[in-house]
């Protein structure tokens, strides 16, 4: 998965991400620099505690050096060799739209066992 997390208390969205990005990898960027690409309406209706909205946001310029963390031990990926087997049912499925340059947003709906996706209705 990539970098992300909860959002602290007076933070934004942008704000968040940056931190989240610096904790979990070293690297540093500025939230002027974030480009939405995605905004997801996670529904878990069999869970609703689990139940959340989220952003994805891509960042092409940084500094630092990633670091492997308490939280992560980053590495870079060429596209092929992303290890979709091994992600999240949504993730698979959403993420390679967003290397294509698609930008979306919708709601992506979980099944029973909180960890597949029932329905997914995404807008580009």
């Amino acid at each position: 998965n990539g970098f992300g997390g909860k959002l602290d208390d007076g933070e934004s969205f942008r704000e968040c991400a940056i931190r989240e990005l610096y904790e979990e990898s070293g690297l540093q960027g500025n939230p002027e620099d974030l480009e939405c690409v995605a905004a997801f309406d996670f529904q878990f209706p069999f869970d609703e505690s689990l139940t959340h909205v989220s952003y994805v946001y891509f960042l092409r310029t940084f500094t630092g050096t990633v670091e492997e963390t308490d939280e992560m031990e980053p590495h870079w990926l060429e596209p092929n060799q992303i290890p979709y087997e091994h992600m999240w049912d949504g993730d698979r499925r959403w993420l390679p739209m967003l290397l294509e340059g698609k930008k979306l947003k919708g709601p992506i709906v979980f099944g029973r066992d909180n960890n597949m996706v029932d329905k997914m209705d995404l807008t580009t």
